[in-house]
């Protein structure tokens, strides 16, 4: 049997060339993405204290529309550019990002970064500074929060020249606990090298 699974593999990439290893490697990777996900969710979404900080960070956006969050994301930009932070600092030293940035130490390398975003998609916790605050023009928090429970995106593979490892983001939806209603979602920069 084991012979027939690596004729059928050297097949494909004999045939389909480079494009048939890659979409060969890529497509069990997105199947261990899943895996990976079903392994963490239960685990992550129970956190009391991140999800609190969601929870506390939708009422403070409760009245925000697109125009003020876009003022914030502007405000973002300009702090990381000027590296005089405020509301960089507001969720750099929040609970939510202790969270994120704990258990990317504790991920042996297989998470680049970690986002967790409210009901708007903002910011709540960040593993690193991102390059913006407002994630929910991106379809890492479209194809997830508004999808609601269950819901995962898994973005498209890039290959990092500088570390020479294949990465990809693994978004989220997350839920209260006590109604299962969403109330944001959380993305992962996962180093394919490490996952298991």
């Amino acid at each position: 049997m084991k012979k027939l699974i690596v004729s059928i593999v050297l097949l494909v990439i004999i045939v389909g060339g480079g494009g048939g290893a890659y979409w060969y490697f890529f497509a069990s990777t997105e199947a261990k993405l899943k895996q990976h996900y079903q392994s963490i969710q239960n685990k992550w979404l129970a956190d009391k204290a991140l999800i609190d900080a969601i929870i506390e960070s939708n009422s403070k956006a409760a009245d925000w529309d697109e125009a003020k969050i876009k003022v914030l994301d502007d405000k973002w930009r300009l702090e990381k550019i000027s590296g005089k932070y405020e509301l960089i600092n507001d969720v750099v030293n929040g609970r939510a990002s202790g969270f994120v940035r704990e258990v990317q130490e504790n991920s042996n390398g297989l998470y680049k970064e970690v986002i967790v975003m409210n009901n708007k998609g903002t910011n709540v916790g960040v593993s690193d500074i991102t390059s913006d605050y407002w994630q929910g023009d991106e379809a890492k928090w479209q194809e997830t929060y508004l999808k609601g429970n269950g819901a995962i995106h898994i973005a498209e593979t890039e290959f990092d020249k500088s570390t020479l490892t294949y990465t990809t983001q693994l978004s989220f939806t997350v839920t209260n606990p006590a109604d299962q209603k969403p109330i944001g979602a959380i993305t992962l920069g996962v180093a394919l090298d490490k996952l298991k």
